[in-house]
């Protein structure tokens, strides 16, 4: 059976999206009418105005009564309400993630390592200590372990990576918790951190990319050890 015909409508909206991915037509923007779209498109009004209710339907524009047709900002539940439930239909949520993970912040690290600024640096040695601080009072260090990987994302300076990373964090927080409650997992951690700084810090991407790599091997085996 060959390929459904795709519908008129549906072509339209695909190039009007194309026009949004490609900065033509940025958050914030006011289409052109459907007047003028069905001029340059060799179209009815009718079919216009279908593009506009997929692309609405899509959480891409918003229509206002006679205001016009927007372009919207993606709130951040666009992406994660999908995610989430991507995963419940995995059989191994939290192992999926860390291998995500473990593919993406080795590449990362890497960067981050040839692209660092100073004032990441010292945001970086920050953490480290707000973290010791924390293990020393036996106080959750989630938080720090998250703030940790974030920045390294930023210092690699690359928006869509640290995205990524950032909603791959908030995914996992839940296991992160229950990983970092076994007994002197925090303390590994915080070393494991450290070798991953200091390679970041001498601009070693190789080393930054091991350290980070043995970092999340160790947090997948943690998690097997934590399922048993």
């Amino acid at each position: 059976m060959g390929e459904r015909q795709r519908k008129l409508y549906e072509v339209i909206a695909d190039k009007l999206l194309n026009q949004i991915q490609r900065g033509i037509f940025k958050p914030g923007d006011k289409l052109p009418a459907e007047r003028t779209l069905a001029q340059e498109y060799g179209v009815n009004r009718a079919v216009i105005r279908e593009a506009f209710r997929s692309m609405e339907r899509m959480g891409c524009v918003d229509s206002k009564v006679g205001g016009g047709t927007y372009v919207t900002v993606p709130e951040v539940s666009d992406i994660t309400d999908p995610l989430s439930i991507l995963l419940s239909q995995s059989a191994d949520p939290d192992e999926e993630l860390l291998e995500t993970r473990l593919i993406l912040e080795t590449a990362i690290v890497r960067l981050a390592a040839v692209r660092r600024a100073e004032d990441q640096l010292e945001q970086l040695h920050r953490n480290l200590q707000d973290m010791q601080i924390a293990i020393l009072r036996k106080e959750d260090i989630v938080s720090y372990d998250k703030q940790f990987h974030g920045i390294l994302a930023e210092a690699a300076n690359n928006h869509s990576l640290a995205a990524i990373v950032a909603l791959c964090s908030d995914a996992f927080q839940k296991c992160m918790k229950i990983t970092n409650k076994m007994e002197h997992i925090p303390q590994i951690t915080f070393k494991q951190h450290a070798q991953i700084l200091n390679a970041v810090e001498l601009q070693d991407a190789e080393a930054a990319e091991s350290a980070m790599a043995d970092h999340l091997q160790s947090a997948l085996g943690n998690l097997l050890k934590a399922k048993k």
